[in-house]
């Protein structure tokens, strides 16, 4: 994969959109970037990101995209690149006090974790989800937590430090979120690992600490330490809880609504016994006043993207209504606290970043940035190929067009065993091939990389050819 990314670094408009990038002073606009197919976008954020590295930038990057299922699929691609990308998914806030899933604000925690922690290179998003409220990032860092095995802990102060993060308490650990304790075995499942960790405690040593299966609950690999996170994105101290208690019961008292009134008093309740109240999320402003979102997660050196920009700003827009819809309801039952009622910063705070920050914006046209006021303009000469998996002639075809044209070929294969097959399959048809681990020089190159959709770059006369399942980029 590093052969492409170096071929698409000497393209004349990467060379001149790197030299704007970097020199820029003073006030900074954005910088747009046009013409890149799907499969070539994924190998300009690969070139960005590494040669950000090598002048000792600082990442990780955010790109903002119009939709999850866009994030999913360059986050695939990123991965076959070998660059560490997280998605950062929108969640529904519950404002009701019932039982609800918490697997996205699991997956969220576990990739603002990474983002404090260097353990990811870009984080995919959509507008709505980088403007909800979260967990400010010293919050997060006070609540995280460094298990090291080489030290004394008390199992019933970790119990209580796990509850105060959310965590639930089970006879047995089976999924993110819960913790257990038999005697003097202690299991965790901290959203941001594979798979749960089991403390062995002598006392207050711990003897032995392992990850283990979920399934068979038997020890896998063992390790020295580990990170403990917390598991929810609105956690409240006694203190607080106290509180807002305080404040809801003097507002149930001026609701009118019988049934709200209800409502009220039982998240009084609630609060009063310090037992959980599964409508917190409702009184985000009152528990973070800071009022943190995704954003704040970044520094103003950190390079942001928006891709195609204005079906960004539209869904930022539809979301900034949807919102004002919501609270309006709320306000209207008498279910919140008018204070309280903010749940998301404004559209307008994502256009101040993308102008303050310099962003660079990838669009498929130049066109739907005649408004926007831009440090420069690079445009790329890219397509997209065709999908030529279990179809030997098609590729065969495509193969000698791109040869005839003298374009340097890369097949990319689900696997390294597929790519051996298909290496011996273009050997025995009368075609030079090589595997990319064989660092030789080849007309046709076998990639491993199952989820890359194939593209050519015209100027520099590559063309990137999938041989997988269904990546052909629809």
């Amino acid at each position: 994969m590093k052969r492409i990314v170096s071929i698409l670094k000497k393209e004349k408009s990467y060379r001149d959109f790197w030299k704007t990038y970097t020199e820029r002073k003073g006030k900074r606009f954005p910088i747009l970037v046009s013409g890149l197919s799907e499969g070539a976008i994924a190998a300009f954020y690969t070139a960005l990101l590494s040669d950000l590295v090598s002048k000792e930038k600082a990442l990780p990057a955010l790109c903002i995209l119009p939709t999850e299922k866009e994030c999913a699929r360059l986050a695939a691609m990123l991965n076959d690149y070998h660059v560490r990308a997280a998605t950062y998914t929108v969640r529904d806030m519950v404002f009701q006090n019932i039982v609800a899933s918490h697997e996205f604000e699991h997956e969220r925690l576990a990739t603002l974790d990474a983002i404090l922690t260097g353990k990811c290179d870009v984080v995919l998003t959509t507008p709505d989800a980088a403007l909800q409220y979260t967990m400010p990032p010293a919050t997060l860092k006070a609540f995280s937590r460094t298990i090291a095995s080489n030290e004394e802990y008390d199992p019933e102060e970790l119990c209580r430090y796990l509850s105060a993060c959310g965590y639930t308490c089970t006879d047995m650990v089976d999924s993110v979120g819960q913790y257990s304790r038999r005697g003097g075995i202690l299991d965790i499942y901290p959203p941001n690992l594979k798979m749960p960790v089991r403390l062995e405690f002598f006392d207050c040593e711990i003897d032995r600490m392992t990850y283990f299966d979920i399934i068979t609950q038997r020890y896998s690999e063992a390790i020295d330490s580990f990170c403990v996170t917390p598991v929810r994105e609105v956690i409240s101290s006694s203190d607080q809880k106290k509180a807002l208690a305080a404040e809801i019961r003097e507002h149930a008292r001026k609701v009118k609504d019988v049934h709200a009134k209800e409502l009220l008093y039982a998240e009084v309740e609630a609060l009063v016994s310090d037992r959980e109240l599964n409508c917190i999320d409702k009184y985000i402003s009152f528990v973070y006043p800071e009022k943190k979102c995704l954003l704040d997660y970044f520094t103003k050196d950190s390079l942001i993207v928006l891709q195609e920009y204005t079906q960004v700003m539209n869904r930022a827009t539809a979301f900034d209504w949807q919102e004002n819809e919501n609270k309006k309801a709320l306000l209207a039952e008498g279910l919140v606290l008018p204070q309280y009622c903010d749940y998301a910063v404004t559209q307008g705070i994502l256009e101040d970043t993308v102008r303050e920050a310099g962003c660079v914006i990838v669009n498929s046209f130049v066109a739907a940035m005649n408004h926007v006021k831009l440090d420069g303009v690079f445009s790329f000469t890219s397509g997209q190929t065709a999908n030529c998996f279990d179809n030997l002639p098609v590729l065969y075809e495509e193969i000698y067009h791109y040869q005839t044209l003298g374009y340097q070929v890369y097949l990319t294969t689900e696997g390294i065993q597929a790519a051996k097959n298909l290496h011996s399959m273009l050997e025995e048809s009368g075609h030079k091939a090589a595997l990319e681990e064989e660092n030789v020089d080849s007309p046709i190159i076998l990639l491993s990389a199952p989820r890359v959709f194939g593209f050519e770059l015209m100027h520099s006369k590559l063309a990137v050819i999938s041989v997988t399942r269904g990546m052909n980029a629809s």
